[in-house]
């Protein structure tokens, strides 16, 4: 049969333009087609066999038989663009044969890519797909049927039964002589004795700490706090534990405020992350109370002990802080702590301004004294009597 025979009738012509005009596009309503589709229908349906019609030929049909600012054409203009393509697919015939041979390709036909999509198949990759060729781990990963085994085989589940890997006597053993299995959460490991350098470091910051500044801080903050916070033992390890758990110092900065504590909620935890976030947040609201940022000493200071001189110093801030300021909450001698020095602002006049300025500084030297009383006239001789 020649290409293109047989005749097509106009409604299989359109139902093709419809089908292709809504190739790609869920929006499309097959009315109209754009440039791509149209490039589309022609190489599917072997408009474009390459040598008598081109793609580019394709695209300057498309453009002349479109509207001027328009990106798609209708039916009409379709069957236009058929016109003009027809005579050059089809030379040597006339007009109306060669467009009777042109829609003889195009009718019936549809989108080459609809539908599902095959899988290529080849010796390639049926030996890459084949599970019952893989070997070593990848083999674990799938079963007798070569079906994928799932996590379970991607990842090495771990024994917690309590037995040595491969134990024979798992099975049969009673329950009371399994081995328990449990997990040690280690939140801090202890630390050893520090040599050299470190050693001697260390050593120094020891020494800035005060025994007697301890004892004035403790009878501070247990008057401040009430009794019910305690005293710690003497010396610098009872002082780091009593304050370790960072509650006494929440109680300490929630009484310096009338209202709106800072620390909304203080608990005892023995979790170490609990306490060290109860000392952060003693800090940060020691911050907003006045105390500055350098004085301000860090969570592993106090918690691991590492420099209890920088606690008493912060501490001591907060305390010339708290009795320095006039709104009552400063409980204790005022004796213990110094107090800030206090702004004196002062206002001057206009007045007072404009006579500052005819005012010889001090640090400039004075003019006040200065005479020429007594002084020979110039030219004479000096008497000496």
């Amino acid at each position: 049969m020649a290409e293109g025979s047989g005749s097509a009738s106009a409604a299989e012509v359109e139902m093709a333009f419809q089908k292709f005009a809504v190739h790609g596009d869920t929006k499309a309503t097959g009315k109209e087609m754009n440039g791509k589709n149209f490039v589309k229908l022609c190489k599917d349906c072997k408009v474009i066999d390459g040598k008598n019609v081109t793609s580019t030929d394709v695209d300057i049909v498309f453009s002349k038989v479109k509207a001027k600012t328009a990106r798609v054409i209708t039916f009409e203009q379709f069957t236009q663009a058929m016109s003009e393509l027809a005579p050059k697919r089809f030379k040597g015939k006339g007009q109306e044969e060669a467009l009777q041979q042109l829609y003889g390709l195009i009718a019936g036909k549809e989108p080459a890519n609809v539908g599902v999509t095959k899988v290529t198949k080849a010796a390639a990759v049926d030996r890459l797909t084949d599970s019952s060729k893989y070997t070593g781990s990848h083999k674990e990963r799938f079963d007798e049927s070569g079906k994928g085994k799932g996590k379970v085989g991607r990842e090495d589940i771990p024994d917690t039964s309590g037995y040595v890997s491969a134990y024979k006597g798992s099975s049969s053993s009673s329950s009371s002589s399994r081995l328990s299995y449990s997990f040690l959460i280690c939140v801090m490991a202890n630390k050893g004795p520090s040599y050299g350098l470190s050693r001697e470091v260390q050593s120094k910051i020891d020494k800035k700490y005060d025994p007697e500044l301890e004892e004035r801080l403790v009878e501070w903050i247990v008057a401040q706090c009430g009794p019910s916070v305690g005293r710690p033992q003497p010396g610098k390890q009872g002082f780091q534990t009593w304050l370790k758990d960072g509650c006494v110092l929440c109680e300490l900065i929630n009484s310096l405020y009338r209202d709106a504590k800072p620390v909304k909620k203080i608990q005892n935890s023995t979790m170490a992350f609990k306490q060290m976030e109860q000392i952060s947040q003693f800090l940060t609201a020691a911050e907003k109370y006045g105390v500055t940022k350098s004085d301000v000493f860090q969570t592993v200071d106090l918690w691991e002990g590492k420099d209890l001189a920088a606690v008493q110093m912060t501490l001591m801030s907060l305390g010339s802080l708290a009795v320095t300021k006039t709104d009552g909450c400063y409980r204790g001698d005022p004796n213990w702590f110094h107090r800030k020095a206090q702004e004196n602002k002062r206002d001057f006049s206009e007045d007072q301004l404009k006579e500052g300025q005819s005012i010889i500084g001090l640090q400039m030297g004075t003019n006040k004294g200065a005479s020429q009383a007594g002084m020979t006239g110039y030219g004479r001789p000096r008497q000496i009597m």
